[in-house]
């Protein structure tokens, strides 16, 4: 990467876990490796050898046949040579016993290629591997993958491109069709890799254990990953979140939609959880997400080849208006600051340009300006400090030298000390041109809203990375032994759920503000305790069966007086033979949640509230444990954020008293693991605090 691993190691420090035999091994066998060309043995054994592997070469097969003129062997334990790593390319009913015969010979690192394990229902045979690798102390890579890749000493493990091309990027794949796609694509587009592992099921060495490695590794800058699914997601977001401070990681992950996740589960038998929570967990680690393959390659390569910035404001240059309104569209969707220096520009980039440019941001420098006063101007703007990053957009003109242009603005922008990011649009020559730029380490695009979004990869790794602490902040107080005799109570009623008493208990177990209220069982009772909270007041059914209050007619507002209280609490008698006499509180409704997830555990939720929280799905995660930041970014995260703000005549709200009860719902779940839901709905928020009038708990 541009910015040089010096830079990265600032703000973070990564635990080692020790896999140097794996990725930097003397002696290499392959089970499997066989003469025949159609073979994957031969494949994998043909790629290492051709890849000119710095260390020994051993090809395993049954009859001990010679391979690519290498001395071949009938099993490992033949070979004279103590073996560091061994792959494994032979049909699956035959690879426990050849893992076996791996631990015999003290092989700590062992790849299984051979896929047909618990990705196709084959659970037992896949936990039979695992079982031998305990035993002898063996780490698997696998089982289901196409092998991987150490450029540094040229290890070029796996069956899929011969030709391997060196540099800074990671990448670690679930997907072994994808990884080769994937690999084959960055090389074409010039981005060399430093490491690739194809991860495949899992089931031993794990994406952290990589991470680890990686994170230390002198001759990995970035880290691209697929995944499809987590086996641990909070260890998962902890590594990444230490390995982030240090290096940027790139996420493309699949099974964003039903059908999708529906896939992955039939892929590689991987849980794919909530891709809401995924993706905020991404968020919270400092990690990247890509939507697409092809964002994860732009990103990757700006990344890969630009420096961060060191200020905010983006100046675009164009020779063509339109394209530079375009740029400054997407600039502001995405939230870059523009500059706006009108006495820089005029007095810098004015002589240069005809008096009808427009002198503004975007420059327009139009088309009669000569590609050399176009490439003055950019290096004008790269010297300028207050600048921090430049957008360059070229639109094809007739009579300009296209081949002249391109090598002399890659002379004059090579190692760029700013981000810069160019468009090149029309012409025949447009990809061509394009193709010279990326590989001469200058990203270029054909679209104006390509360029801003790699850019603004390059602004979200720099803030995380100067803004975000790795301490975990204090857990919030709650009465766990209060706790513990409402989850006895409730087991023993027989229902999952708490009913609206108990569950309003258990909020006053923590630092939850809650409104005056009193459960009562007739309508004496109702009306002593609404003349003591005084009117008007709110009438609610407590059962555990009314777990939907509103759609059953549990909940009854706006009771200004006795008479109306009486008939209110008759039509709540037939669904509830308890009631909840509650103060009417005004305010803004929000939900706010914590729920215990199966990939990532306990997880906070915040968004609209009331009645419309399932028609509206405006909603924000976070997994807990929550910092304040975290939910003041869940905060702006919302589409119906100005709720929380100032508007008609009404305060902002105290957003303090959100963030405190977010906290206190995460924190919660990490403290009573039998607590599977907690939902507070509506939460009234106001500028005088956060009041919670409803609350449903479940109980596993």
């Amino acid at each position: 990467m541009h910015l040089g691993i010096r830079l990265h190691m600032d703000g973070g420090t990564c635990p080692m876990t020790d896999l140097t035999r794996f990725f930097r091994p003397r002696n290499v066998a392959v089970i499997g490796a066989s003469p025949r060309k159609e073979k994957i043995g031969y494949k994998t054994f043909a790629n290492m050898v051709n890849g000119g592997f710095e260390g020994g070469m051993f090809p395993i097969n049954l009859k001990g046949e010679d391979v690519l003129g290498l001395k071949g062997y009938k099993n490992v334990g033949e070979v004279p040579e103590e073996i560091d790593l061994a792959l494994i390319c032979i049909p699956a009913r035959f690879v426990k016993q050849e893992l076996m015969e791996c631990g015999e010979k003290g092989i700590p690192f062992v790849v299984v290629i051979t896929s047909g394990f618990k990705e196709i229902g084959n659970y037992e045979m896949e936990e039979e591997l695992v079982e031998v690798a305990r035993k002898y102390n063996i780490r698997i890579l696998g089982p289901n993958v196409f092998g991987m890749i150490y450029t540094p000493v040229k290890l070029n493990a796996q069956f899929g491109p011969e030709k391997v091309l060196s540099g800074k990027v990671a990448i670690i794949t679930q997907s072994g069709s994808l990884g080769i796609a994937l690999m084959d694509r960055v090389f074409q587009e010039g981005i060399g890799v430093s490491a690739l592992t194809s991860v495949g099921n899992k089931a031993d060495l794990s994406d952290e254990e990589i991470l680890d490695f990686l994170c230390t590794d002198e001759n990995t800058e970035i880290i691209l990953m697929y995944i499809e699914g987590l086996k641990e997601g909070r260890d998962f977001i902890r590594k990444v979140k230490t390995v982030s401070k240090v290096k940027p990681v790139i996420i493309l992950k699949s099974g964003r939609s039903k059908a999708g996740a529906k896939a992955v589960a039939s892929h590689t038998a991987s849980m794919a959880g909530a891709d809401a929570l995924f993706d905020a967990a991404f968020k919270q680690a400092g990690a990247i997400r890509a939507p697409t393959l092809r964002e994860a390659i732009d990103w990757t390569r700006v990344l890969n080849d630009l420096p961060l910035p060191e200020t905010d404001p983006v100046l675009v240059i164009t020779n063509g208006g339109g394209f530079g309104i375009l740029a400054i569209d997407e600039l502001g969707l995405a939230g870059l600051p523009l500059y706006y220096n009108m006495e820089w520009i005029t007095e810098k980039l004015g002589p240069l340009l005809p008096p009808f440019a427009s002198l503004s941001n975007p420059v327009d420098i139009t088309a009669q300006t000569s590609p050399e006063n176009y490439i003055r101007c950019l290096e004008e703007a790269m010297k300028e400090d207050s600048i921090g990053s430049v957008i360059g957009i070229y639109g094809a003109t007739a009579g300009v030298d296209v081949d002249r242009f391109t090598k002399d603005l890659i002379r004059s922008m090579s190692k760029p000390n700013k981000p810069l990011v160019l468009c090149y649009i029309g012409g025949r020559d447009a990809d061509r041109q394009i193709r010279e730029f990326n590989e001469a380490g200058l990203p270029a695009f054909y679209f104006p809203e390509e360029a801003v979004s790699s850019l603004r990869v390059l602004y979200r790794y720099k803030q995380y990375r100067r803004s975000r602490e790795l301490e975990l902040p204090p857990r919030e107080i709650w009465d766990l032994a209060r706790i513990g005799k409402l989850i006895r109570k409730t087991r023993k009623s027989g229902f999952k759920f708490m009913d609206l008493e108990t569950s309003l208990e258990f909020l006053k177990a923590g630092p939850i503000e809650l409104c005056r209220y009193k459960a009562v069982r007739s309508i004496d009772g109702a009306v002593k305790a609404a003349r003591e909270i005084g009117f008007p007041v709110v009438l609610k059914g407590s059962s555990p069966e009314l777990i939907h209050k509103t759609e059953r007619g549990g909940v009854i507002t706006d009771i200004d007086n006795i008479e109306e209280l009486v008939e209110a609490y008759e039509r709540l008698e037939p669904i509830s033979d308890k009631v909840i006499v509650m103060e009417q509180v005004h305010g803004r409704e929000v939900i706010a949640s914590s729920i215990r997830d199966p990939v990532f555990g306990a997880a906070v939720m915040f968004g609209v509230g009331g009645v419309m929280v399932e028609a509206m799905h405006d909603v924000t995660f976070r997994v807990a444990p929550i910092s304040e930041m975290d939910a003041m970014e869940m905060m702006e995260e919302i589409r119906g954020k100005a709720l929380i703000g100032a508007f008609r005549g009404k305060k902002e709200a105290d957003r303090k008293k959100i963030a405190g009860t977010l906290k206190a719902l995460g924190d919660v779940m990490l403290q009573v693991p039998e607590i599977t839901d907690i939902e507070i709905n509506p939460l009234f928020i106001s500028e005088d605090g956060a009041v919670a009038v409803d609350c449903r708990v479940r109980v596993e």
